[in-house]
């Protein structure tokens, strides 16, 4: 089964898409990027409905491996009207043979909602398309043939599909990866920083306090795209003044700091420390068995505070997987073998 993946480019949308197209062994053929008219990203998909001529996308081809890390620098390749795209996808297909074989459009976000939806209603019968949305849409559950839900968010119908936390690609082969001897020694404590929303409204200063009770052991600090500028200076100078020590601490804030390390330190460090802004970060961190620590727990609220109350009930034990459950049921409303 072939997929196609659609999203606003926000990297924590699209690395759900591709993880769910790895979980499902399915072949990525193309990472599309959605461009949603200004007045519409706050409508979308409930209140505004695109045909697809009144769509934009934009391409980035992947390799077969679904679970392909996303480019620190992606291509800009040309934007395309949806139903131009559509048409070079069709002939595409016919010119690789696979016009027999079904698609799966997997979106994730509004955009992608919007293009699911779009799509759905213009795709020609031959194309045999199934749409699968990640995360509410915040519309009729009906215009999609399934939704992959965090437990968290309200959606329910008979083709939703619940999950705790987000679509990850960590399971037992990934961390044995993880484990291989690297140039960089092993970290005793991961801290996993993301940046403040407002269902996390954490600060500066919690950072701060946090770094200088930090103990004299190894430490690596890994920032995020949303990770505020005030808060990468804070792990700057942390790392600046305790460089000379025993356990000089670690830090990636991104590509400047040359190859991500995120996997080795994930699949290594005894303690993994996690802001309570990201699902992501926090999905992934109990999905290593080290023992997590959700930082600051009492700045979140609403469907964040649930999560993170949820998920310290369910990974008290140790590691937990909050998605395999649902992968399972994926896969057999779409008749691929069992994993």
């Amino acid at each position: 089964m072939q997929a196609w993946i659609f999203s606003d480019g926000a990297v924590g949308n699209e690395k759900q898409a591709l993880a769910l197209a790895s979980r499902l062994e399915l072949t990525a053929a193309q990472r599309v990027r959605v461009q949603l008219p200004r007045v519409a990203r706050w409508l979308a998909p409930q209140w505004w409905r695109a045909s697809l001529s009144g769509l934009m996308l934009q391409s980035v081809p992947l390799s077969n491996n679904a679970a392909e890390r996303l480019q620190s620098a992606d291509p800009a390749p040309q934007r395309l009207a949806a139903d131009r795209w559509l048409v070079t996808m069709l002939a595409e297909r016919a010119e690789l043979g696979q016009t027999s074989s079904p698609t799966l459009a997997i979106g994730c976000g509004r955009a992608g909602a919007v293009a699911l939806d779009a799509l759905k209603r213009a795709a020609p019968a031959s194309l045999q398309l199934r749409t699968l949305q990640i995360l509410d849409p915040r519309c009729d559950p009906a215009r999609f043939d399934y939704l992959l839900i965090p437990e968290h968010d309200r959606a329910r119908g008979a083709n939703v599909i619940t999950l705790c936390g987000s679509v990850h690609t960590i399971d037992a082969a990934w961390l044995a990866e993880g484990q291989l001897p690297r140039l960089q020694p092993t970290p005793q404590i991961l801290m996993l920083i993301g940046g403040p929303t407002g269902n996390a409204r954490y600060s500066t200063t919690h950072l701060q306090q946090t770094l200088e009770a930090l103990p004299f052991t190894s430490v690596a600090l890994s920032l995020s795209r949303r990770t505020p500028d005030a808060m990468r200076k804070l792990a700057v100078d942390f790392v600046r003044e305790r460089r000379n020590q025993l356990h000089s601490p670690r830090l990636w804030r991104g590509p400047e700091d040359g190859e991500n390390p995120y996997q080795q330190w994930m699949s290594q460090s005894a303690e993994i420390w996690v802001t309570p802004d990201s699902v992501n970060m926090l999905s992934e961190a109990v999905a290593t068995g080290a023992i997590v620590q959700v930082l600051w727990p009492e700045t979140s609220r609403g469907k964040q505070k649930r999560f993170i109350q949820t998920l310290k009930q369910r990974a008290a034990a140790g590691r937990f997987d909050g998605c395999s459950s649902a992968i399972s049921a994926l896969r057999a409303g779409l008749n691929l073998p069992p994993s």
